[in-house]
């Protein structure tokens, strides 16, 4: 398989919602629109890296987001 050099590296999208979330706690929704991504793709690599512990849930009342943070940086 052929594939043409693309002018710069794709990222991963685990690697770009770390690089956001390195500045403060998100929520997905904002990350979305920041990323300009589906939210549903971006709720799925919140939960598989929470998963793997590399980022928390933080504490929210009901009816609010959920904002995110970096395990180290809550």
């Amino acid at each position: 398989m052929n594939r043409k050099p693309s002018p710069r590296r794709r990222v991963g999208l685990h690697v770009e919602i770390t690089r956001l979330l390195q500045e403060r706690a998100l929520t997905a929704i904002d990350i979305a629109a920041t990323l300009e991504k589906e939210q549903a793709g971006v709720d799925s690599a919140l939960r598989g890296m929470e998963r793997r512990g590399e980022v928390i849930r933080m504490p929210h009342p009901p009816g609010t987001w959920a904002k995110w943070a970096l395990r180290g940086k809550a």
